[in-house]
C-alpha cells in the first residue's frame, strides 16, 4: 500500500488555501513529528505574503515531497525546513540527519527515491528555478531550491489584468 500522508496534507490542502504557506508548512511539520517520530523544525525569513498561489502550491508540494522522502528513505531523527524570501526569489532548504545517499544516483528510478528527486528537479526546472542537492552516504542530506517569485513565467498585473 505504501506510505500515505493523511488527507490534511493532500495537494488540495485547505490549510494552504485558507491560512497560507507558513501555517500549512507548520501543520505538516507538526504532523510528521507527531506521527512519524522525526523531529521536524521549520523557520521562515521574510514576509511570505503576496506570493502567487501557484508559487505557494509549488513550494508546499516540494516541501511535502522532500519531507516524504525523508520519512521513507532517510532513517533521520531530525529534519529542518527553512523558507527564505529574498527580493525576487524564494529559497527553500530541506535538510535531515539521515543516512544520506550518493547524489550521482539521482535519476535512476528506484535508487534511494531517485525518481522522486528526479521529478522534483524537473518541476523546479519547469518553473525556471534552481535546485542543489547535497548528500553523501552516512552524512544526511540537504536540498536547496531557489524559485523566482514570479515562477509561472508570466506575471499578470492584478489591477489591469494585462501581462507585465
Amino acid at each position: 500500500r505504501g506510505f500515505q500522508f493523511p488527507l490534511m496534507t493532500d495537494i488540495s490542502n485547505p490549510v494552504l488555501y485558507d491560512m497560507g504557506l507558513r501555517v500549512a508548512v507548520q501543520s505538516l511539520t507538526e504532523e510528521v513529528t507527531a506521527r512519524k517520530g522525526i523531529s521536524v523544525s521549520c523557520s521562515f525569513d521574510g514576509r511570505l505574503t503576496n506570493l502567487a498561489q501557484d508559487v505557494e502550491v509549488m513550494i508546499f508540494q516540494l516541501v511535502k515531497e522532500l519531507v516524504q522522502n525523508i520519512v521513507k528513505h532517510s532513517g533521520a531523527r531530525k529534519a529542518s525546513i527553512r523558507i527564505v524570501e529574498e527580493r525576487d526569489d524564494i529559497n527553500v532548504v530541506v535538510a535531515d540527519d539521515g543516512q544520506g545517499f550518493a547524489v550521482g544516483n539521482i535519476g535512476s528510478v528506484g535508487v534511494d527515491g531517485g525518481f522522486g528527486l528526479f521529478s522534483i528537479r524537473e518541476r523546479v526546472k519547469s518553473y525556471h528555478g534552481k535546485i542543489k542537492i547535497e548528500s553523501e552516504p552516512g552524512k544526511g542530506s540537504e536540498v536547496t531550491v531557489m524559485l523566482p517569485k514570479k515562477a509561472s513565467g508570466v506575471a499578470v498585473s492584478r489591477k489591469t489584468g494585462k501581462r507585465k
